[in-house]
């Protein structure tokens, strides 16, 4: 995720990002593309244009993926500079065809609530749920977007768009990790 530029550090942040999408996303909504930087300098991660992904699951039916972050551009010495990206809040959304919220991973340290910390939310698509429990900021520590792509296929059965999803995951996740800031 480091570059010679800020430019360099971003397609550097993306690269690994569309990957992973192309493991559940069908062709046509993987257009992955950044806004920003606004004057805090923020950057809006822009999936599918804003709008949610349809997946197909095993049995035929569909859920809907909602994926934003937001990240800086940041000064970095060593292998990770002179530029690299650190993630600054995320929403990764998932719901049924009918529009009801099944979970959404949240982290958004700087507003938008009084939660500043990792967690999830149980939408009312969760069948026999009580209306306390969808209030609810259950926490979780931070989730990648790689194992919310996984969850999506191995719990939910999203039928997997490229036959390698297992390895990209791997590969991707452990490479967040490395070289996260």
């Amino acid at each position: 995720m480091a570059g010679k530029t800020r430019r360099e550090a971003i397609d550097a942040y993306l690269e690994p990002l569309k990957e992973t999408l192309a493991c559940v996303c069908p062709q046509h909504y993987r257009h992955v593309a950044y806004h920003g930087p606004d004057p805090d300098g923020l950057y809006v991660l822009v999936v599918n244009r804003l709008e949610p992904v349809p997946l197909r699951r095993q049995d035929g039916s569909r859920l809907w993926f909602d994926v934003r972050q937001m990240f800086r551009v940041v000064e970095a010495e060593g292998l990770r500079g002179p530029y690299t990206v650190a993630t600054a809040a995320y929403l990764y959304q998932i719901s049924h065809d009918d529009g009801r919220e099944l979970l959404a991973f949240h982290w958004h340290p700087h507003g938008q609530g009084k939660r500043t910390t990792p967690h999830v939310h149980i939408g009312p698509a969760v069948e026999q749920v009580a209306e306390s429990v969808r209030e609810l900021h259950v926490p979780t520590g931070y989730v990648s977007l790689e194992a919310v792509v996984r969850f999506l296929i191995d719990e939910l059965s999203v039928a997997p768009q490229r036959p390698d999803w297992h390895d990209v995951l791997a590969r991707n996740e452990e490479r967040y990790n490395q070289e996260r800031t």
